[in-house]
């Protein structure tokens, strides 16, 4: 087996998909075991190349988007907004929330995330407090009306249309990362906010604009600009 063989039954097979996705349904499966079958000493060891993947976009709204898409909302579509916006997670785990699973008094959220299917304990911010908040406690286990992604988008639509905000659910959890970013958090910050194992999916929202990068100098401070944080002249004395 090549790597020209392999390029040509990912094409052959999935002519329509991104590299990504050949790279996840052919190329890392097959490379594991031709990796296998070398370590056996079945066949000598090669490297397989992966397609070069596209770099991904970052969909996240300004803050200020994001204030008029929620203030274009009322009922459980601004609680929803809310409580996306204010936790970073994906809408399936949103709407798969229960009440038993909320401290309203130590502000957290005890949750399996379904992509994991890892139990996390998570800190609730004041904007989804203020999104829980809104809705009535009811003998329902459920938070939400919704079931489901499809049926939010439903829910989210009338705000949309009023705002003007080009947005879908996924948006908010990009959001989240890239104010995260702007805010000064660390790439663990932002990994544990959403839940990513890999660092390379938080690497996205670290881009910094000048802004960022002047606050971060600010954050060090002013080493060399005061008394005795000032360079010495060459051939000065202690």
């Amino acid at each position: 087996v090549t790597q020209a063989q392999l390029v040509d039954v990912a094409n052959r097979l999935f002519p329509n998909h991104k590299a990504s996705s050949k790279n996840r349904l052919v190329i890392t499966p097959a490379s594991a075991i031709l990796h296998y079958a070398a370590q056996q000493g079945w066949c000598p060891w090669r490297r397989i190349s992966r397609f070069r993947e596209a770099r991904p976009v970052t969909r996240a709204l300004s803050q200020a988007d994001a204030h008029r898409l929620m203030a274009a909302a009322a009922g459980e579509a601004r609680a929803l907004l809310e409580v996306l916006f204010g936790t970073g997670l994906r809408i399936s785990d949103v709407v798969a929330m229960r009440w038993d699973q909320v401290d309203m008094e130590n502000c957290t959220l005890r949750l399996r995330i379904g992509k994991t299917q890892e139990d996390r304990v998570l800190p609730l911010s004041p904007l989804a407090m203020q999104g829980l908040a809104r809705l009535p406690r009811t003998a329902q286990e459920r938070i939400w009306s919704v079931r489901d992604r499809w049926t939010a988008y439903d829910l989210l639509a009338a705000a949309r249309k009023r705002s003007g905000v080009d947005f879908t659910p996924h948006m908010a959890r990009h959001s989240v990362g890239s104010w995260l970013n702007d805010a000064g958090a660390g790439l663990k910050t932002i990994m544990a906010t959403l839940g990513h194992a890999d660092p390379k999916s938080s690497m996205r929202y670290q881009d910094a604009d000048v802004e960022t990068i002047r606050r971060a100098w600010d954050r060090v401070g002013t080493v060399g600009t005061r008394g005795e944080d000032k360079p010495r002249k060459p051939g000065k004395r202690a």
